[in-house]
Order: structure tokens, then sequence, then C-alpha cells
């Protein structure tokens, strides 16, 4: 009986973890982009020092096969698993499911929020016909 209810409270706390999940886009900047960013761009990022296998994450000009980098990050085999043991980084199942998502949905990769043109929108309507001036003239 223990082991059931056990049992039923994992699969409760699965369900309220991936439920929210479903069907909801993943917003690259806010969900991917800090997961890269931990977990990859040390080996696969902007310094060509430290850089491996010619691999760069950080940037979206190129085709990336997204797919392979699936299998990379949820391999059971140690010395095939992405990232490498050695840094301490593991990516946890829902980390992995969130990049899954990602990858599934054509994995469009965003521009930083800094790099990307001002919006201007125009100023809301005036509750009055009056010429609304600035304090400045």
């Amino acid at each position: 009986m223990n082991g059931l209810l056990k049992s039923l409270r994992l699969l409760l706390l699965v369900s309220a973890v991936s439920l929210p999940a479903f069907g909801k886009d993943v917003d690259f900047r806010r969900e991917v982009l800090p997961l890269l960013s931990e977990n990859c761009f040390e080996c696969h990022g902007p310094d060509p020092g430290v850089r491996k296998a010619d691999l760069r994450l950080d940037l979206p000009e190129g085709r990336k096969d997204w797919t392979k980098l699936l299998l990379k990050i949820s391999s059971a085999q140690p010395d095939e698993r992405m990232p490498p043991p050695e840094p301490g980084k593991q990516l946890k199942a829902a980390e992995i499911e969130i990049l899954r998502r990602w990858i599934e949905s054509g994995a469009k990769y965003e521009a930083h929020w800094a790099f990307l043109p001002i919006k201007v929108s125009p100023p809301p309507p005036s509750k009055t016909r009056r010429r609304v001036r600035s304090i400045a003239t």
C-alpha cells in the first residue's frame, strides 16, 4: 500500500510538472537560451580557444543538427552524453524536455532582446479634444 501511494504521488507530480507545458510553445529567450548558456556555450560558444568540435551553438547562422543534440543530451551512455560529466553539469529531465519540445517545434533561434529593434507604439488616444502639449513647449 505504501509503495502504491508513493507511485501515485510521483505520477501526480510528473503530471503537474508536464501539464502546464503541454501544447505550449517554448519561449527560446526565457527557456532555451539560459539552458544553452549554462550547459553548452562553455565548450560550444564564442571563445575559439575552448570551443570543441568546431560547433557553435551561440549563433543562429548555419545549419545545426538539433536532433543530434537531442540524442546527445538524452543519451544513457556517459561517454556520449552532453554535457560531459567532467564540468559537473547535468541537464535535468525537465530541461531535456524543454529542449526536445523546442527542437520538435522547429528550433527557432531568436536574437537576444537587446539586439532586437525597438518597437515604437503610438501614444494612447486622448480623452479630450484639446491638443495635448508637452511641458517643455
